[in-house]
């Protein structure tokens, strides 16, 4: 009876492990446009592109950004509710 109540705690705990790795991961995968954006933005500047061409960059590097982090916090939201659901039952 114990050790299947150690089975089932380590089941969700190890599914909730595999949920937040996965979602740095991809969270990682997706920031790195943002990142060579702002490499891109650096270089665009030094060689004299026009002020609307890079606001309209860097804007679209902090929107990447945002819907990142919304994306990675709402699943790993969900993941917890999930978690805890399940730890329960």
């Amino acid at each position: 009876m114990a050790g299947e109540n150690n089975a089932h705690e380590l089941r969700w705990v190890g599914r909730f492990l595999g949920h937040m790795l996965t979602s740095t991961a991809i969270f990682v995968i997706i920031a790195l446009p943002a990142v060579g954006l702002w490499f891109l933005i650096g270089y665009l500047e030094g060689i004299g592109v026009s002020g609307a061409t890079l606001l309209m960059l860097t804007g679209l590097k902090y929107a990447i950004l945002a819907v990142d982090v919304f994306l990675c916090l709402a699943y790993l939201f969900i993941s917890a509710l999930k978690a805890v659901r399940e730890m329960l039952t």
